[in-house]
């Protein structure tokens, strides 16, 4: 982890607007909360994973390498408890 949340966010705010697959626009908007709860900002992570799941389409996005499954199931997750990231 190298810390960088404020320009990760940058970078997926721009994906979120310029993709056209719902699926890749659901999985921006749900990394886009899970920066904002790194960031410690708790409300706008809520709003986030909100549109989140405006843009779900029920298939699940896969990140192997942060053994991530992003889905409905994980954004109503992220949405009772707060992402957290361990440091490796």
């Amino acid at each position: 982890d190298s810390g960088y949340y404020p320009e990760a966010f940058i970078a997926m705010e721009k994906v979120s607007r310029m993709e056209t697959s719902k699926l890749y626009i659901f999985t921006a908007y749900t990394w886009l909360g899970q920066l904002k709860d790194l960031m410690g900002d708790r409300q706008e992570a809520l709003r986030y994973y909100k549109r989140a799941l405006d843009h779900d389409t029920g298939d699940t996005m896969q990140h192997s390498q942060f053994r991530m499954w992003i889905n409905r199931a994980w954004v109503e997750k992220r949405i009772d408890t707060p992402f957290t990231w361990k440091k490796r």
